[in-house]
């Protein structure tokens, strides 16, 4: 990857960044020691203007030097500036709260999600009233009561036996 590329990739990185936070005026110059896209560019915020540009910066407040993926992971927080200093992946010169700057600017808000209570989750949804209009009631003719059949009871004769 050449460094046109690479610097893209960082730039972009603080498109979206929140200036605003930022107290402090800082110059802290990028070395990129990568064998196949090595360069130098600047992050500053100068006077409220915040800028990352592909130049060297002279009255530079610090200065990074090291692999662009380890830079990276330090600018993300991935991995913390003292840890990558003693391991020897970067080098910091001047002063370091300026990469703790940089880090504020990338790092990802986390947002807690509130806990929903199981009767929030199951909240009785009103139910809409169906009025239904009574049918008009259709008159049966009513049928004349019959003469109801009852079996007259024969009287059954008693068998009587002789002794």
């Amino acid at each position: 990857m050449i460094f046109e590329k690479k610097f893209q990739e960082f730039k972009d990185k603080f498109a979206d960044a929140d200036t605003k936070k930022l107290t402090e005026a800082f110059a802290m110059q990028v070395n990129m020691t990568d064998e196949d896209c090595g360069g130098i560019f600047y992050i500053a915020n100068i006077d409220g203007v915040f800028s990352v540009e592909p130049y060297d910066y002279v009255d530079r407040t610090s200065e990074i030097i090291g692999l662009s993926t380890e830079i990276k992971k330090v600018f993300a927080g991935r991995i913390g500036l003292e840890k990558a200093m003693n391991e020897g992946k970067v080098t910091v010169h001047g002063n370091p709260a300026d990469v703790a700057a940089v880090q504020a600017l990338l790092k990802k808000p986390t947002a807690k999600k509130p806990a929903k209570k199981a009767a929030e989750k199951k909240e009785a949804i009103p139910k809409k009233e169906v009025v239904k209009e009574a049918a008009p009631k259709k008159e049966v003719a009513k049928k004349e009561a019959a003469p109801k059949k009852t079996e007259e009871k024969k009287p059954t004769a008693k068998k009587t036996t002789k002794k």
